[in-house]
């Protein structure tokens, strides 16, 4: 498998945003203190969903010939 850039008006690193403020918003509360005893689990579950879509919506998967 190759992993390549979709054509089209994708950027990588103009979409990223999708994933990485919510990861340093979680960071940044788990550096200041704080609990997140009940619902911690969202952020687990949150953030790896929302790297998948933005995975999905900039590259694809191509078999190599």
């Amino acid at each position: 498998m190759k992993i390549s850039k979709r054509a089209g008006y994708q950027s990588p690193t103009g979409t990223m945003t999708i994933w990485l403020i919510p990861t340093i918003s979680y960071l940044l509360q788990k550096l200041c203190g704080m609990n997140f005893n009940k619902y911690e689990y969202v952020w687990w579950i949150v953030i790896p969903i929302l790297f998948i879509v933005w995975f999905t919506l900039n590259f694809k998967l191509t078999k190599n010939k």
